[in-house]
């Protein structure tokens, strides 16, 4: 109290007139957002404070250094030099409604040189095994390839007895991703994202309730399988998989979209 008179704070803070560049004050205040000291400045919350020089800050390393959360993971340099090298795949689940099939979970198999996909839908994640069995089949008959490697996350339903067993049997290579760090396995994981917000925005498009997500999220893969990817040059992956013939593929896409067309 001063006077018998209570002390009024009032909403600012002084300091003695001090002008100088934004990068000063950005460490001197513990390497602050510019935009808050910009922000300072202009509402005058702070008394006789003055910015010389542009506003725009430089790059501040200390910054990146400090507030950085993790080194960020490198983009993959090298690309398969052909079909089944590397396998990439995810189960994404478990979904909130049942599929009219009885599915609550999806797989996807992806394939690094051409990029085509295959998916599979599940009741249980211990199903994995029985289709990437199938899979393997079907692939090496169609490629005339071998499966050489897959990679995938560490969970249990691929970190187990009776895979390990199966690939050291077939000679295929496994690389498995670190825990929390989906960044490793990204091909799968941002495939997969990208497969079910097409889904959703299909069910919503037609108006049908989720229980149909397992037919969305086939369409989704059905039609990325014959669009192209930069992956491989004037192919489309299922051509390029498969070694179809690119007219009858387009044709067959064409026929789809026709028939998508006249829907709702």
């Amino acid at each position: 109290m001063l006077d018998g008179k209570p002390y009024e704070q009032k909403n600012s803070a002084h300091v003695a007139q001090v002008k100088n560049r934004i990068e000063d004050w950005h460490k001197r205040l513990g390497h602050a957002n510019p935009e808050k000291l910009i922000n300072m400045v202009k509402e005058g919350l702070v008394d006789d404070l003055q910015l010389a020089g542009a506003q725009k800050m430089s790059f501040c390393e200390s910054c990146q250094f400090g507030k950085q959360l993790r080194n960020p993971f490198p983009k993959e340099a090298v690309h398969s030099k052909g079909p089944l090298e590397l396998i990439h795949s995810d189960v994404c689940g478990p979904m909130p409604v049942m599929s009219v099939g009885g599915s609550r979970y999806f797989a996807t198999l992806i394939d690094d040189y051409t990029r085509y996909t295959a998916v599979y839908f599940m009741s249980e994640t211990t199903e994995l095994l029985k289709y990437f069995k199938e899979f393997h089949r079907e692939a090496e008959s169609v490629t005339g390839c071998r499966v050489k490697c897959i990679r995938s996350e560490n969970g249990t339903e691929y970190a187990n007895k009776d895979f390990d067993r199966y690939l050291k049997e077939c000679g295929i290579q496994r690389q498995l991703t670190a825990p929390y760090s989906p960044q490793q396995n990204r091909v799968a994981e941002r495939a997969n994202r990208t497969f079910l917000d097409s889904a959703r925005s299909m069910l919503h498009y037609a108006a049908l309730p989720e229980k149909f997500w397992a037919e969305a999220v086939f369409d989704a893969i059905y039609v990325k399988n014959r669009v192209t990817t930069k992956a491989v040059e004037k192919k489309v992956p299922y051509e390029a998989f498969g070694e179809e013939n690119h007219q009858l593929v387009i044709s067959e896409l064409s026929a789809v979209m026709r028939m998508l067309s006249y829907q709702r």
